[in-house]
């Protein structure tokens, strides 16, 4: 990590750290190896919290794998969510999280995306290549979005600021096996990359949201539930 020129490269290992958040709480998750894709990078002056984010760009493929073990196999309740913000046009589609390597669908595959659906964006859930939704909100480029997908005794539902912006849908499916437990941040493959910025992206093993509720106004912090935690900033 270049500090001075704000890029990475290689691979990096994010520990979880509490000790900020809690002086007697310690995890027992292991840290997860976070794998930089393309010319994924920090950038400053565009960001939700502290100051910058970090930023993909689709022509140079760029992403985030991390490999996750049973943390990202998700057969009870959960919660996926991060901030999200879409440079440009929104064109085609723009994978923001997926377990998927490739377009190749398999068992408990699933991802969360921007399709562009006319005038607009939405984005959409969908897991096994049968079960899908979209979002109700018109998403623009140039503009943050807090998405959350969250599923609680087998309902699922995708809020976007603060909304849940589609019904909730029965999907009990278990998301991820012992085969497919990375998740990808901005890409799948080689198509359908994420052309914006990203900033706090947090996994959760519970539903930490049902209904309507206030955004996000500072950083996430750690907690017991929490198996990833990606600050957009250099630690």
């Amino acid at each position: 990590f270049a500090r001075d020129q704000v890029s990475w490269s290689g691979a990096f290992v994010f520990t979880e750290d509490v000790a900020r958040q809690s002086d007697d709480y310690q995890s027992s998750r292991p840290a997860k190896q976070v794998d930089v894709l393309g010319n994924a990078q920090l950038v400053y002056g565009i960001s939700k919290f502290q100051g910058h984010s970090i930023q993909l760009q689709s022509a140079t493929g760029d992403g985030l794998s991390i490999a996750g073990g049973k943390d990202f196999i998700f057969d009870n309740d959960f919660t996926i969510e991060a901030w999200v913000r879409f440079e440009g046009p929104i064109v085609g589609r723009q994978m923001i999280f997926t377990n998927r390597p490739s377009a190749q669908y398999g068992p408990g595959d699933w991802f969360i995306q921007c399709q562009n659906l006319g005038t607009s964006g939405r984005f959409q859930f969908g897991v096994n290549g049968g079960s899908s939704f979209y979002s109700d909100e018109e998403i623009y480029a140039d503009t943050w979005y807090h998405i959350a997908l969250v599923r609680q005794t087998g309902q699922t539902a995708l809020y976007v600021d603060g909304h849940q912006r589609h019904n909730t849908a029965n999907i009990v499916d278990t998301l991820g096996t012992a085969d497919s437990n990375t998740i990808f941040v901005g890409q799948l493959g080689t198509s359908d990359n994420m052309t914006g910025n990203i900033d706090e992206i947090r996994v959760s093993k519970r539903a930490r949201y049902s209904s309507l509720f206030a955004v996000p106004t500072e950083p996430f912090v750690n907690d017991s539930d929490t198996v990833l935690l990606i600050h957009g900033k250099e630690d």
